[in-house]
């Protein structure tokens, strides 16, 4: 009894400890989330304006009565793909025409897979591209009970894996333009995904979708910059400034604005520091400003004695994003 006392006394300091520890402050390199646009690994952008999504088929697996959830999840996440003046990427060939054209030609379901009907169909639709493909979902699931001395307990399992493979084709050459093999697993003992294997279903037709999106459409990700904490070498007062600057960009939600109009004070009196010219090119880069951001950073790199692994990063950063077409 003693033993088992001292070992809930030992386990209670700890947890006490260890609460301590997570709540304890800690030093962190302040730094700044820019919105970036990502552009896709896969370019059918000369494509996008007529776009047909043609249904998917099921080309084995243990479920196969999901084509049509198929084809509105990746139609959901075609529409979803915005351009940076927020319209967006896709214009898709109406529902409607679609079946109109089937009704009409009597399309066959096994002609979803076969190339040349695929762009047939296409030619028929005014499409400049047809979205098609095929699935396969194999699913298992088993729930037993067992007893302890302590009474029953229910036990859950749960399996499924949804693989899709998508391909584009263009309608004017019959040539496939993109084509990819996309998988999603998932596992679990969880009883409450046991009792809502619909849910599970389309969470994985619908992350499938997305990356297929992802890789043939731009989209907006978030890219943290780092800002230089080290002062040394400034003058008192520029120092002063620089740091008060920082801490506007430390507060939630980050004040970059305010920290901005300080390091552009600081410059005044000290033109030729690094710090701050790379500080005010991250004010510009955030500003979509990359032909200014970069003159600055290029100022910042001169300055240096040595090479400065930040500011190198943000030459490069800013060279990819300049190549990429970016805004300024």
């Amino acid at each position: 009894m003693e033993k088992n006392t001292r070992s809930l006394r030992l386990l209670v300091v700890a947890g006490v400890l260890s609460t301590l520890s997570a709540c304890a402050p800690f030093a962190q390199t302040p730094s700044v989330e820019i919105p970036v646009w990502v552009q896709p690994s896969v370019d059918i952008s000369s494509f996008r304006e007529r776009l047909a999504v043609v249904p998917f088929q099921a080309s084995g697996g243990n479920v196969r009565d999901i084509g049509s959830a198929v084809t509105s999840e990746l139609e959901t996440a075609l529409l979803s793909a915005k351009l940076p003046d927020g319209s967006p990427y896709f214009v898709l060939v109406s529902r409607t025409a679609l079946d109109k054209v089937l009704s009409e030609i009597q399309f066959g379901q096994t002609g979803f897979a076969q190339e040349e009907t695929v762009a047939r169909l296409g030619q028929l639709l005014g499409a400049k591209a047809v979205l098609y493909g095929d699935y396969t979902l194999d699913f298992s699931q088993n729930k037993r009970v067992e007893y302890t001395r302590y009474g029953s307990v229910e036990l859950c399992e749960v399996n499924l894996i949804f693989t899709m493979r998508p391909r584009i084709i263009e309608v004017a050459t019959g040539r496939i333009v993109y084509g990819d093999t996309i998988s999603k697993r998932f596992s679990s003992s969880s009883c409450a995904y046991y009792n809502n294997i619909s849910e599970v279903r389309q969470l994985a037709i619908r992350q499938a979708s997305q990356e297929m999106v992802r890789k043939i459409a731009p989209y907006l990700a978030y890219e943290r910059i780092p800002f230089i904490e080290n002062v040394e070498g400034m003058p008192k007062e520029v120092a002063q400034l620089y740091l008060r600057g920082l801490d506007f960009v430390r507060v939630k939600p980050v004040r970059l604005d305010r920290a901005c109009e300080i390091w552009t004070e600081a410059l005044r009196m000290a033109p030729a520091n690094p710090t701050l010219l790379y500080s005010l090119g991250v004010c510009a880069e955030a500003n979509g400003d990359l032909k200014k951001a970069q003159d600055l950073y290029k100022q910042a790199d001169r300055l240096v004695s040595s090479p400065n692994p930040v500011i190198s990063s943000a030459l490069l950063r800013i060279e990819r994003k300049l190549a990429q077409g970016g805004q300024k």
